[in-house]
Parts: C-alpha cells; structure tokens; sequence
C-alpha cells in the first residue's frame, strides 16, 4: 500500500518537475523540498504502521510469555511442594522403621524371657500359643521349636 503510494508520487514529481524547471528554476527547488517532505510523511506513515503492528505482536507475546511463566512458576510450586511433602513421609517412614525395630527387639526380648521360664509355664495353653507367634514373627516357621 505505501509503495503504491510512493510510485504514484514519483510519477506526479517526474510530470511537475519537466514543467517547473522548464518555466520557473526556483519554484523548483521549493517544490523538491515538498516533495521530499511528502516522500518523508509516507515514510513515517509507513513507519507508524509497521511499529503499531509490531506492538500489538509484541502485546501478544508478552502476554503469552507472562502466562507461560504463571505456569512455570505454578508447577514449580507444585514440584517443591511435591517435593517437601515426599521428604515428610520418607522422615515418617524412618521414624516408624526405627519404633518397629525397637518393638521388634521388646518382642524377642519378650519371647526369649517366655521361653525361659517355659517349663513353668507348659501348664498354660494360651502362653504356648502366644510363644508358638512371636516365633513365627520373629524368625518365620524355621526357628528353633517351642519346648
């Protein structure tokens, strides 16, 4: 559209200016200043339009780059949070490990003081059961039978 602009200006300068420096030389030098001022404003109209339409493209970048970075910076949230969450329960976890092992130890500390005194304690069926248990918590059903 501005070049067509420009052609039809240059044609209308080549037409007027056989004209004017024929008939008056410093009319014509007046005349090339307008001109050039003319060639200059469609330049800058041309300019005005290519800067508004890289603005507004611009806008939209901008736009989508800051959404985009909402969602970088949400899903990173997520992930610490992720993050912190799976370092609690793995802490929980090594907290639950260590009571099991210590009731694990009360328990064969349990069972050997059952079976200690399992000659005594033969008379109670229930005792035997109990002790017949912790074995096979314990050591699984290969450990050392109950007396």
């Amino acid at each position: 559209m501005a070049e067509r602009e420009v052609r039809k200006t240059k044609r209308k300068r080549e037409n007027v200016v056989f004209f004017i420096v024929v008939y008056n030389p410093t009319f014509y030098s007046w005349l090339l200043t307008y001109f050039e001022a003319s060639d200059i404003s469609i330049i800058d109209r041309s300019n005005t339009f290519r800067w508004k339409h890289s603005s507004c493209q611009l806008n939209s970048l901008v736009k989508k780059t800051n959404s985009v970075r909402r969602t970088v910076l949400l899903y990173r949230q997520r992930l610490e949070k992720r993050c912190s969450d799976l370092q609690m329960a793995e802490a929980e976890v090594d907290l639950l490990g260590d009571e099991v092992d210590t009731l694990l130890r009360l328990l064969e500390k349990i069972y050997i003081g059952l079976d200690h005194y399992l000659p005594v304690l033969q008379h109670y069926p229930g005792i035997i059961e109990i002790l017949k248990l912790i074995r096979k918590e314990l050591w699984g059903d290969s450990a050392k039978p109950v007396k």
